[in-house]
C-alpha cells in the first residue's frame, strides 16, 4: 500500500510513511504468514544488546520493549524485526522448543546480540549452543559496506586480531565490513557450530529491486520484516 520511497510493503511505522498504508501492509504480511496480529512481538529496536523474553510465564509486554532481539517457548508468540540493511539473525533449539530472533546492525553486531540471545535461550531455557541452528536473513554486504575508523576500532576492541577475517581494507581510514563475518564469529564463540550457521546470500544495497536499504537510499525508505515462531 506504501508509495514513494516506502514503496511498496514498508512495514515500519517509524520512517515517515502513512500509518494507514503500514498497517494494512502489516495485516497483508501477517495474512500470508498465518499468523494472528495480537500474537506479534514488536520491539523498540536501539541499535543495543539488550534481549527481551515473552511468552508462557514471562507474559507479554504491554507496550514494545526496547531491545534488538527477543526469545521465546511459546507457540503463541511470533518474534519480529524490522531491517533495511541490518541483519535479522534467527536462533532455534529444536529440542529444546526455544527460538530466537535479532536485529543486527553495525553497533549490535559489535555488541554480540545474536551470541547474547543464544545465552538467554540457554540460560533461561535450558537450549545447548550445540545444538542451536542460526541462519542470517539478507543484510548489506560487504560490496556495498565500507565503514570508516571510529566503526573498525569497535570491532578491534570487540574481537581483536580475530576481527580482520571480517575487515576487508579499503580505501585509507576505511574498511569493507562483513556483518555475516562478524556475527558468524560471535555465535563460535559462543558454541553454535559453524555448521549450524547458514545465510542468505542477497545484498540489500545491491538488490533495490527487491530489498530496502538505508544505506543506499539515503535514509528515506521502508523497512523490511524478518518473523520467527514455533509450530
Amino acid at each position: 500500500m506504501s508509495e514513494g520511497p516506502w514503496s511498496s510493503l514498508n512495514l515500519g511505522l517509524h520512517v515517515g510513511d502513512e500509518a494507514a498504508a503500514v498497517q494494512e501492509n502489516r495485516r497483508r504480511w501477517l495474512e500470508a504468514l498465518g499468523r494472528p496480529a495480537q500474537s506479534v512481538l514488536w520491539l523498540r529496536q536501539a541499535h543495543g544488546a539488550e534481549v527481551a523474553v515473552a511468552g508462557g510465564a514471562h507474559g507479554r509486554p504491554e507496550a514494545p520493549p526496547e531491545a534488538d532481539a527477543a526469545v521465546t517457548a511459546d507457540a503463541g508468540v511470533t518474534l519480529a524485526v524490522l531491517v533495511a540493511d541490518c541483519a535479522p539473525v534467527y536462533l532455534v533449539d529444536p529440542e529444546a522448543r526455544v527460538a530466537a530472533l535479532a536485529h543486527a546492525g553495525w553497533r549490535g553486531t559489535a555488541a554480540r546480540i545474536a551470541a547474547r540471545a543464544a545465552g538467554v535461550m540457554a540460560g533461561r531455557f535450558g537450549a545447548r549452543p550445540e545444538r542451536m541452528r542460526a541462519w542470517i536473513g539478507p543484510h548489506i554486504r560487504e560490496c556495498c559496506y565500507e565503514v570508516d575508523a571510529p566503526v573498525i576500532d569497535r570491532f578491534r576492541e570487540a574481537f581483536g586480531a580475530a576481527a580482520d577475517a571480517f575487515l576487508r581494507p579499503a580505501r585509507p581510514g576505511h574498511a569493507r565490513l562483513s556483518l555475516a563475518g562478524a556475527i558468524r564469529r560471535a555465535l563460535a564463540e559462543a558454541g553454535v557450530p559453524p555448521a549450524h550457521v547458514g545465510e542468505s546470500p542477497e545484498c540489500t544495497g545491491c538488490r533495490l529491486d527487491l530489498f530496502y536499504s538505508h544505506r543506499k537510499e539515503g535514509g528515506r525508505t521502508g523497512r523490511m520484516a524478518a518473523a520467527l515462531w514455533l509450530r
